[in-house]
C-alpha cells in the first residue's frame, strides 16, 4: 500500500519550479475545475533532475523521473490540481507504475483563506513475488483548524510574581 509523510502534498509541485529540476513547461489546453477557469500545462522533469523516490518497502528505494499535468487557475495563478506519474523506474524494482492526483482549493482558516489540499489520490502498481498487486489510495482533507496559545515574556521576576507558600499544617496530636 500507500503512505505518506504530509510533505510530498507541497514539495512535489514546489520541486518542479526549483532551477535544478530543469523541468519543462507546456501549455495543452484549458478546463472548468468546479466554477473555475483553468490552463492546463503538461510538465516533465528527467530522471537526473528528478527529486521523486519511490519506496518499496523500508530497504528498498528508487529515485524515478516524472511527468505530468497541473491545472492553473486563470484569475489568481494558483495550481488546483496536480497529476505526477513516475517515469523512468528502474526494471528491477518492484513497484512498476506511480502516480498521484492532489485537488487544491481555497480553505477558511480563522479568518484568513488558504489554497490547501482538499483531496488526494494514490495509484501504485508493483510486482510482489511474481504476482501483480495494486493499490489505490483515497484522501480527502477536511476539518482544517487554527491552534494558538498566548504567552507573556517576564524580563524580571519578583517575589510578587509566585503563589505564597502554604501555612505549615501543625502535626496531628
Amino acid at each position: 500500500g500507500a503512505s505518506s509523510s504530509g510533505v510530498e502534498y507541497i514539495s512535489s509541485l514546489a520541486d518542479l519550479f526549483k532551477p535544478e529540476s530543469r523541468t519543462t513547461f507546456k501549455p495543452v489546453d484549458t478546463d472548468l475545475l468546479e466554477t473555475r477557469r483553468t490552463i492546463v500545462y503538461e510538465y516533465e522533469v528527467k530522471l537526473p533532475y528528478s527529486r521523486l523516490t519511490l519506496t518499496a518497502d523500508k530497504s528498498s528505494s528508487a529515485n524515478a523521473g516524472s511527468r505530468g499535468r497541473m491545472w492553473v487557475d486563470r484569475e489568481t495563478n494558483r495550481v488546483l490540481r496536480f497529476e505526477q506519474i513516475a517515469t523512468e523506474i528502474p526494471s528491477d524494482f518492484p513497484i512498476t507504475a506511480a502516480s498521484t492526483l492532489i485537488d487544491y482549493d481555497w480553505v477558511t482558516i480563522g479568518e484568513n483563506k488558504f489554497v490547501l489540499p482538499t483531496r488526494s489520490e494514490v495509484l501504485i502498481t508493483a510486482v510482489n513475488k511474481r504476482q501483480v498487486v495494486q493499490s489505490r489510495n483515497e484522501i480527502r482533507f477536511r476539518g482544517y483548524q487554527k491552534f494558538g496559545a498566548e504567552l507573556n515574556v517576564i524580563y524580571e521576576i519578583d517575589e510578587k510574581d509566585f503563589p505564597p507558600e502554604p501555612s505549615p499544617t501543625p502535626p496531628p496530636p
